[in-house]
């Protein structure tokens, strides 16, 4: 698919321009921090935490559909990380392992359950876990979903009850940049 290997690109060269890229997250990571880039899409946070950051030790998951930029974040990480697969309306993490770092970065607008995905994110971080988002503002087309629309209030009401904010704010009429909260 022409379109699938040109979004892989831009995916690729857009990130090529910042390796520095989880510097902006480190002051929320401490050293041997279980960690999960849910949506990862070509993993921009993990590979940058793996290839320049200051934290050691770090235990990195991925984790996103199937499709070329998941299958191309595997690859270029190779044995480095764990994946799992996501399915749409399906539950991929379960109480096994809990993260001490769960980022959702340019995921929520494309989530056809948000509300569900965020409660099981919940369910899977330690006490004081940290969770890192950003929402953008959409009409629900294209890549977006119809439900990341309707149900973004609901959504953001249900993190602010479930986490005490540390950077950003909750915004429902306008998209979020990088939002940190610190479960309650």
């Amino acid at each position: 698919n022409p379109e699938a290997n040109y979004q892989l690109f831009a995916a690729v060269r857009r990130f090529s321009y910042l390796p520095l890229y989880c510097y902006h997250f480190e002051k929320w990571i401490k050293n041997g921090d279980s960690i999960l880039e849910y949506g990862c899409g070509i993993a921009p946070i993990s590979y940058s935490l793996l290839n320049y950051s200051l934290k050691k030790n770090l235990d990195i998951t991925i984790a996103d559909i199937q499709q070329i930029n998941s299958h191309f974040a595997k690859w270029r990480m190779e044995e480095k990380v764990s994946f799992l697969n996501i399915k749409p309306y399906g539950n991929c993490l379960n109480k096994k392992k809990l993260y001490d770092v769960v980022f959702m970065i340019t995921v929520m607008e494309h989530l056809p359950n948000p509300i569900e995905t965020v409660k099981n994110i919940i369910n899977n971080l330690k006490p004081n876990g940290i969770f890192v988002f950003d929402y953008i503002l959409s009409e629900g087309s294209g890549l977006d979903t119809r439900e990341a629309v309707d149900k973004r209030k609901e959504v953001l009401d249900y993190i602010s009850s479930k986490y005490n904010l540390i950077s950003g704010k909750f915004d429902a009429k306008m998209s979020m940049d990088i939002t940190v909260c610190k479960l309650k």
